[in-house]
């Protein structure tokens, strides 16, 4: 049996884009007072289309990241607060784009 995969079936899986997104809220220290922006870090995912394979780094122009040396890239601002099912559509939604 021949099993072509579509783009989308080569996308991150949502449940390991979740889990990310999870440990990546973790880093976020807290606001010291009602005055401080909202602290965040920005979250890159980068994805080749062909082979599915996919990683990620901090920030969102890194030469040096995990996710540098891949095509297609989605970036995210995570935030303490930030609905997990929501970036993880967003980075979806970036990386079909």
């Amino acid at each position: 049996m021949n099993i072509v995969k579509t783009l989308a079936d080569r996308l991150p899986h949502p449940d390991d884009l979740m889990a990310l997104v999870e440990h990546t809220k973790v880093w976020i220290e807290p606001r010291t007072s009602d005055d401080d922006e909202t602290p965040g870090i920005l979250l890159t995912v980068g994805w080749d289309p062909d082979s599915g394979n996919w990683d990620w780094q901090s920030g969102d122009n890194s030469f040096q990241g995990a996710a540098y040396g891949y095509p297609v890239w989605a970036v995210v601002d995570i935030r303490a607060d930030t609905d997990t099912s929501d970036a993880v559509g967003c980075i979806l939604l970036q990386l079909d784009d």
